[in-house]
This record gives C-alpha cells, structure tokens and sequence, in this order.
C-alpha cells in the first residue's frame, strides 16, 4: 500500500527519524530514519523489541515502546495518523541536550544534598521554635526535595532506558501495589487517590528503584493535573504474563491537539499560574522506565473530560538478561526517603517537617 502524499510530505518536515506504518508494514522513511538503517517494505513488527501484542491492539492515542535499528535500542513514540501510525524516534539531538542536564544535575546534587541535610538538622533540634518558623522550615524543606526530584529526572532520563544492571527477579505487583499505598497514606485527605491493587503474586525481573519512579511520576503527574476536589483512580491488573498499571483522572485542559506530541521530551503546555511549571521530563522518565523493561506506556483519552495512562511491564524471567551487579549503586536520592522526594509535588507541607 502506497503511502499517502501528504504523509510523505509531512516525514520530511521532521529533523528526528520518523517513519510511517500502514497494516504492520514500514512504507516511507524520512532521511534520519533511513541512515538509522530502517528500510520501507520492512514488516514493523521486525524491528519492535517490545509491546507487540500491545501495539497489535493499539486503535487510538498516542503509544510509546522500543524499536531496534541495527543493534541500538531506542525509544520511539507512536502515533495514529488516518488510516496509519507515524513512529517518532526519540534520539539525535534530544539525547546530547539529556547528556548536558545530566551532566549539570552532577554538579548540583552534591551541594543540594548538604542544604537538606542542614534543614533537617534545624528541624531536629529546634523543638521549641514557633509554629510558623516549624511551618517555613518544612515548606522550605519541601522545596529542597523538589529541587532533588528535578536533578533526579535530568540525570537520569537519558540513561534509564538502556540500563540492565538494576533488574533482578521479584514481586512486580507487590513492589507496584506498596508504591501506591504509600502513596495514598502519605497523601492523607488532601487527595483522593482510589487504588485497585493486584491479588495475584507475579514475579519477573525489574529494577525496583526505577519501577518505583515511574510510579510515583505517574501518580504525582495526574494528581497536579487534576481539578481540586476530584478523584484519581490507579488500578494494578496481571494479564497475560504482563503487569499493566493504569492511572486515570479528570484532565480539562487537555486537548487533543496536544496528543501527538506528548511523548515529546520538553514539548508541554506552560502552566505556571497554576505552579505545574517544570522542565517536562516526567513523562520521558516514565517512557525510559518502560523501555528498561521492554514495556510500553500508552496514553488515552477514555471520554471527554479523563485522561488514561497504561503501563505495561512483561514478566521476564531472566533469559538474556543482565542481573544486578555486585557493586552498590549509589543512590540517586543521597540517602533520603525516595517517596518524599519523587511526590515532593502534591504532599503536604507537614509531611516534611
């Protein structure tokens, strides 16, 4: 099938590798995606490394998943065009603009860190200060771990979709369904957070401090962009050798226009009367954390009003992977409690005290 002329066009526009889909076979490339080695009249299917059966299924909204050109793994974002999907591959010069936040994130971790760690030292020893210094201090506290979830998701975005030396065989459901709990415990009554867990006890290789992330992101993600007052539902299902987290909420300024390029890295929508300013790597970290697994994150629109996001993680069992390694890695959080910093966005102030 031939692709369509405006289609053909519109590849061409893209600096980034794109190609175009129709019936599962690769029927135009732009320049970028033929010098990666992606030929038309390949079948898509040969080159995805993960979420084929979830691709198969895929009949609307925006999808991210991992292709392989040649033997470099990326991570492409898929979107429905007509009667065929548009693959943007997520590489070039996104990925040396990643390189030089990790790069700076370096640099600003080490004395961020010790600013905490004074803060909590006024917190300690200063039992009998006055209410409102106890209040400014946890606010500022807060602050200080939103600064090290932001230096978070600069260092890591770029690297967390190619590295292995974090997965070993464990309870996917339990490490997912703890993760949601905590968070709906430390949220309190200031957020009404729903959480369906999973009975089933499935174990598959994972790296739990990344699967970690990508939880709370996804929660703290729907919970800023949620009207006050509403309810944001996250349910854990197993499926077919598969562990599917599903986040929905109500979302009113989400328009459909902005569907195509959601998994952009950078490309949101400025908010910052609404303090939902950032630099726009929550989901790019999601989209790195599922590609680490071979999952997939799909984005939906459910019904007028509600927007849906779908993470998928297949249960492995260890076959041609690399299982954790001896040496300690350090710990991206310098010691502090991960669920502080990684929802720093929507917990109370107290919660920092």
């Amino acid at each position: 099938m031939e692709p369509s002329i405006n289609h053909v066009g519109m590849l061409s526009m893209f600096t980034h590798p794109v190609f175009q889909v129709v019936d599962g076979l690769i029927v135009a490339v732009n320049r970028q995606a033929a010098d990666l080695q992606i030929k038309e009249n390949t079948p898509v299917f040969d080159i995805l490394e993960s979420a084929k059966d979830e691709y198969r299924d895929f009949t609307g909204g925006t999808m991210s998943l991992s292709v392989k050109a040649g033997d470099v793994r990326f991570v492409a974002a898929v979107v429905k065009c007509d009667q065929s999907d548009i693959f943007h591959i997520l590489t070039g010069s996104e990925n040396n603009e990643l390189q030089a936040l990790a790069l700076a994130a370096q640099h600003l971790r080490e004395p961020l860190c010790n600013v905490i760690a004074l803060t909590d030292t006024m917190l300690t020893f200063d039992d009998n200060a006055k209410p409102k210094n106890k209040l400014y201090s946890a606010q500022l506290n807060q602050n200080l771990h939103k600064l090290m979830r932001t230096i978070g998701n600069m260092s890591d975005t770029g690297v967390c979709a190619n590295r292995t030396s974090g997965m070993q065989v464990q309870n996917i459901t339990a490490l997912i369904n703890d993760a949601l709990l905590h968070t709906k415990d430390l949220l309190g009554q200031n957020h009404q957070l729903l959480v369906k867990p999973c009975n089933d006890n499935i174990n598959g290789l994972a790296d739990d401090t990344l699967l970690e992330r990508a939880v709370y992101n996804l929660i703290s993600n729907a919970i800023r962009y949620s009207p006050e007052g509403s309810t944001v539902t996250a349910s854990v299902q197993h499926s077919k050798a598969k562990v599917i987290l599903t986040v929905e909420n109500v979302c009113t300024d989400f328009s459909p226009e902005q569907m195509g390029t959601l998994f952009f890295r950078y490309r949101r929508t400025p908010s910052v009367t609404e303090g939902n300013s950032g630099l726009g790597l929550g989901i790019p970290l999601i989209q790195a954390v599922a590609a680490a697994h071979r999952g997939s994150l799909l984005f939906t629109l459910p019904e007028p009003g509600k927007v849906r996001f779908c993470l998928t993680i297949p249960v492995r069992t260890g076959s041609g992977t690399n299982l954790r390694s001896p040496i300690l890695r350090p710990d991206y959080a310098g010691g502090y409690d991960h669920r502080l910093i990684e929802l720093a966005d929507i917990l109370p102030s107290e919660r920092y005290e």
